[in-house]
């Protein structure tokens, strides 16, 4: 016959000082497999695929290298958002925290870099924009107002990755 048995279990006594232990917040907003990383994530791949789309648009794109740098940025930061969107969908799903160090190590590393990509090409995007706004022939050829917007985009997309960036990294220098 099996019977419920209650264990008794004997708290822990306070530390020194009568303050509690430190807690561990193991599931923080922003952080691989939460709603908030899949909602970042989904803002960065929409920003960075309406500049894609608008550089792509823009006949004169190729006449700069700062906004074929863009364009290149803009599509990686893009799919590295996806990608971390799908990880962020599944975990959801799946009820699964993504607590491994190397995982969420790479995450960081990758999303520093990319990060640090996608902003220098919006940086110099937005200085050649501003250096053919100075020449209003050269605007009226090379649609400025289109760049500027592709830049704002861009800035945009690095902004929603800073937070998942400084909690990913948090995590980790909290361990």
């Amino acid at each position: 016959m099996n019977s419920a048995a209650v264990h008794p279990e004997l708290a822990r006594a306070a530390p020194m000082g009568g303050r509690p232990g430190r807690v561990r917040m193991n599931r923080v907003q922003g952080m691989p497999a939460t709603l908030a990383g899949l909602v970042l994530r989904v803002y960065q791949f929409a920003f960075s695929a309406i500049a894609a789309f608008l550089i792509c648009y823009t006949a004169g794109f190729p006449s700069a290298v700062s906004f074929r740098f863009l364009l290149i940025a803009v599509v990686v930061h893009g799919l590295w958002s996806l990608l971390l969107a799908i990880v962020d969908a599944y975990g959801l799903l799946m009820i699964r925290t993504f607590r491994n160090v190397r995982f969420v190590y790479t995450i960081v590393l990758i999303d520093a870099v990319i990060s640090s990509g996608t902003f220098a090409a919006a940086c110099s995007c937005s200085s050649v924009t501003a250096l053919m706004i100075m020449d209003p022939k050269k605007c009226d050829v090379h649609h400025c107002k289109t760049f500027i917007v592709a830049a704002v985009l861009a800035f945009f997309g690095w902004l929603f990755s800073l937070p998942c960036f400084f909690i990913n990294f948090w995590s980790l220098a909290s361990r």
